[in-house]
């Protein structure tokens, strides 16, 4: 889904009994949050061209996390350190679908998940809205072209404390589309 990496220095004059010293900081810290889908929906008859769908699926997500950094006291020996993390999770997700046939290969179509993990050290919920179109040149499997709108919500929780990664996303998509 993406990745991010952010990095910062400093120095600073500090005070030290009296005595000023001249500190030196750099951190880097990277994150990379993978997100994977799968999902059935049940779809009603087809009436004037339009469908609707419901269906389940199952959301993984894999968070990795890096931070490294550097210190330097008054032009003496330099200190660093790094720490990395990772954890997965699978959650349920739910999901409402609408299709409307245009012509005989292509449909637009509307699309709401939702997805919420209550417990474990990877925890919370996601919600994704999406419309696009499809293209079916043959009955089965095709393109679709869409644009999606999102808002995650995790927690992380580790014995040294708890982190809370907040992601909202609008982005245009190209995905391969198979209907059974």
């Amino acid at each position: 889904m993406g990745n991010g990496t952010r990095w910062g220095s400093a120095t600073r004059l500090l005070e030290d009994e009296g005595r000023e010293v001249v500190v030196d900081a750099s951190a880097r810290g990277e994150l990379e949050l993978e997100v994977h889908t799968a999902s059935w929906s049940l779809w009603t008859d087809e009436h004037a061209g339009q469908v609707f769908g419901a269906g389940l699926g199952l959301v993984r997500y894999a968070l990795r996390t890096r931070v490294e950094g550097t210190i330097v006291v008054d032009g003496g020996p330099p200190g660093s350190g790094e720490a990395r993390y990772a954890v997965d999770a699978t959650a349920p997700m739910l999901r409402l679908d609408y299709r409307r046939r245009l012509a005989p290969a292509w449909r637009l179509g509307v699309e709401w998940a939702w997805v919420r993990k209550p417990r474990g050290s990877l925890s919370g919920d996601a919600t994704e809205a999406a419309v696009g179109i499809e293209w079916l040149p043959h009955p089965h499997v095709g393109l679709a072209l869409r644009y999606a709108v999102a808002d995650l919500d995790l927690r992380y929780e580790r014995e040294a404390g708890t982190a809370t990664l907040e992601i909202r996303y609008h982005v245009p998509q190209l995905l391969a589309a198979w209907r059974w």
